[in-house]
């Protein structure tokens, strides 16, 4: 039961530590996701109100980032590009590819899920910018459909699944 929280706090260490690095002169984000649903045939992997602290790379249109998160129900790292298309000091659209890993706390099970946003972002002169994005995401998991509080997590069995699915989101610092 404890590894899953050894991998999240090993994850925010070195997202925390590598971050700043590998952005180059970037800042500091921080998304919220109130929540995200990814399902499958008979199976899902949702996650709710996840708080994710990133780094992004402060200029050019093109601006890769890396982050780190948690939720009710899982722990995430994500890592992408995100596109502005009128640069870093107007408002404008914005279009994010992501690659994001989430792991589920209360049956341990995981998922890796590519995905696809497009959004809006405000400038707001003098402060940081605020956005609005909509996410869609497909990827493999692995589930446990029979965890439950008769079932542990060591006796149910593991499906492999594809599942997919999207969120809505806002991010203050993008």
């Amino acid at each position: 039961m404890l590894r899953p929280f050894l991998c999240a706090i090993v994850a925010f260490a070195v997202a925390i530590t590598v971050v700043p690095a590998a952005a180059h002169a970037g800042r500091w984000f921080v998304e919220v996701e109130p929540v995200a649903v990814r399902r499958g045939d008979d199976h899902g992997l949702p996650s709710m109100f996840t708080v994710s602290v990133g780094r992004v790379r402060a200029a050019g249109v093109l601006r890769p980032f890396i982050a780190a998160g948690s939720g009710f129900l899982d722990v995430q790292a994500r890592a992408g590009v995100t596109a502005l298309a009128r640069g870093s000091a107007r408002d404008g659209p914005t279009m994010m590819v992501q690659l994001r890993a989430v792991h589920a706390l209360r049956c341990s099970e995981q998922g890796l899920f590519g995905g696809l946003g497009l959004g809006y972002r405000w400038w707001r002169d003098g402060a940081n910018p605020f956005g609005l994005l909509a996410t869609v995401e497909a990827g493999p998991a692995r589930l446990r459909p029979t965890c439950s509080a008769d079932v542990g997590v060591a006796a149910a069995a593991v499906d492999r699944g594809w599942l997919g699915g999207g969120s809505l989101s806002f991010t203050v610092g993008f």
